[in-house]
This record gives structure tokens, C-alpha cells and sequence, in this order.
């Protein structure tokens, strides 16, 4: 079960234009369950509206939502390109990783336009694996990465094989998810997003992400209420992280190993039961210059 409502393969080339992409389901009998995909032996269910793999797609000023699949819950790219300008893409739902998108060795490029509203295990907005998310000017809002319903051996396996990563990694990256990507963001905001686990705006595990101008603000998770980054080599200019919090560690950022240099910006009225407004642990390296921090606090 491949894209609900549009799958592009082996070279072809879409633009869809001002179009509507709403309430499509990729999964049999409409049941956007991994245990009821791998019961009938079904490939996992990828692609709510659209599934590209080898190809491309560019949506200009579309409308994309309340869509559902099990992985990509609006778009799965596999081995492509999608590339959108001033589209919507609302209430999108995965029931395992990437509620609006999930990229496989892919790139994503999102100018203007929002993904809001978006549900899924990890990445309620997004999930960018070992390719590339470039964002400018995108508000990424309102998504959640909720914790994982609990799945029969044979579901867990075809999920995790669909999508390349581990079956079980919930609750994580509540806006953005990314692994072994190198991604940019370039102005507009991560808001109010929120995550059971780690990063409630962005977790970034041995990934490359770039933060320019971007607001992040009002996301929370036990830990990294806004950015989550681990072993990852994490630079952000003039980034303002306000109002962040954290049940647990890194109010606004948490970074566990790697690196992270913040340049200018700044980290207001973030909480954590520890590191309010950062909380580094074993990172090789940590410049923060002109950053300026201020009404963080410790404390739940």
C-alpha cells in the first residue's frame, strides 16, 4: 500500500498547483494499523496522499491535510525530491514516524506555507532520514510525537524495515525528527509543538542541522524542550528560544555529545528541573557567542 492518492516512481516528475489533497488513506480497508498491515502481509503502509520514490513532486500553493498513513502520513519520499511553496499541510497523521512527511535518503524543501496539527510516534510534523529538510520561512506548529501503542513482533519488524530506523523510537521530535541528515532552517518558527520524550520542536541524532532566525518557542518534552541534539554538529545564528520547557533536562536546548555553536539570538524564559535555558552533557565542543540568556529557571 503505496500513496492513498498519488505514487510517482521510477523518474517522473509532478507539479500539482494550487491543488487539494484531503482525507486520503493509504492502508487496507482504510485501517491505518501496522499490526493489520503485516497480519495480511501487506507491504507497511507509506504515503497517505502521496508516495514518491526515485521521482519528484513540487506542490505550489496546495492544501494538504487529514491525511493518514502509517509511515508519512500525508507524503513518504524514498530515494527523491518534493519541493512546495506556500502550501498547507494540517492534521496529517502517522500512526509510526513522519505525521505530515517522512524522507528516506530524500530532500524536502518547504518554502513558506505551514505543517501544523501534525501526529506521529516520532516526528509529528517531519521525519528526515539520512537525506535533507531545508524549511525557509515555515511555521511548523501545534504537532506532537506521541508514545507507541504496543505492536505485534511482525508489525514492529515491517515498520522498522519500511522506514530504516527503530520500530520503537516514540515520542520523539515532536516538530522535527532528524537522523543522519543535514537539514536547514531558515526564518519562520517551531511553536507549541510538544513530545512524550526528547525535542519537543526539533531531536536531532548524528545529523547536521543549521538554525537561522527561526523562532522556537512554547514546545516541551521531558527533555530538549525546544532542540534536542545528540552527537550531532548543531549551529544556530541569531535563534531565539523563548518559553521552552522541559520536565527533565534542557528547558531550550539539550545537546548530548557533539557539538553546538550559538551565534547572537537569544534564550528567554525557558524551565527545567535542570538546565533551564541549556543543558550540555559530554559535547566535544560548545561556543555560545553574543547569546544572551535571561528568566530561565531550574525547576518544575
Amino acid at each position: 500500500y503505496l500513496g492513498g492518492a498519488l505514487a510517482l516512481q521510477a523518474g517522473a516528475n509532478a507539479t500539482l498547483d494550487g491543488c487539494r489533497l484531503v482525507e486520503n488513506v493509504c492502508a487496507p480497508d482504510g485501517v491505518v494499523d501496522a499490526a493489520v498491515a503485516a497480519a495480511v502481509s501487506v507491504t507497511t503502509p507509506q504515503g497517505g496522499a502521496l508516495f514518491v520514490e526515485r521521482a519528484s513532486a513540487r506542490l505550489d500553493g496546495c492544501t494538504v491535510e487529514r491525511n493518514r498513513a502509517v509511515i508519512g502520513g500525508a507524503a513518504m519520499l524514498d530515494l527523491s525530491e518534493l519541493t512546495s511553496t506556500a502550501s498547507t499541510f494540517d492534521a496529517n497523521e502517522a500512526t509510526r514516524q513522519g505525521g505530515a512527511f517522512f524522507g528516506r535518503f530524500s530532500t524536502v524543501r518547504l518554502t513558506g506555507g505551514s505543517v501544523v496539527n501534525g501526529r506521529a510516534t516520532s516526528g509529528g510534523a517531519a521525519f528526515a532520514y539520512k537525506g535533507g529538510l531545508e524549511l525557509d520561512g515555515v511555521a511548523v506548529a501545534d504537532n506532537a510525537a506521541t508514545a507507541c501503542a504496543p505492536l505485534p513482533q511482525a508489525a514492529a519488524d515491517g515498520a522498522a524495515e519500511a522506514s530504516g530506523t527503530e520500530a520503537d523510537a516514540c515520542g520523539d521530535g515532536g516538530g522535527l525528527y532528524l537522523f543522519g541528515s543535514t537539514d536547514s532552517l531558515d526564518g519562520g518558527a517551531l511553536r507549541t509543538n510538544s513530545a512524550e520524550r526528547r525535542g519537543g520542536g526539533l531531536y536531532a541524532v548524528i545529523a547536521a542541522p543549521t538554525l537561522r532566525d527561526v523562532v522556537v518557542e512554547r514546545n516541551t518534552a521531558d527533555e530538549g524542550g525546544g532542540l534536542y541534539a545528540f552527537d550531532s554538529a548543531t549551529e544556530l545564528y541569531d535563534v531565539r528560544l523563548l518559553d521552552n520547557f522541559a520536565t527533565q533536562n534542557g528547558g531550550g536546548f539539550f545537546g548530548y555529545a557533539g557539538t553546538v555553536r550559538a551565534t547572537g539570538g537569544e534564550a528567554l524564559g525557558n524551565a527545567a528541573a535542570v538546565g533551564g535555558g541549556f543543558n550540555l552533557l559530554e559535547m566535544t565542543e560548545a561556543v555560545l557567542t553574543e547569546l544572551e540568556l535571561a528568566n530561565s529557571r531550574p525547576g518544575v
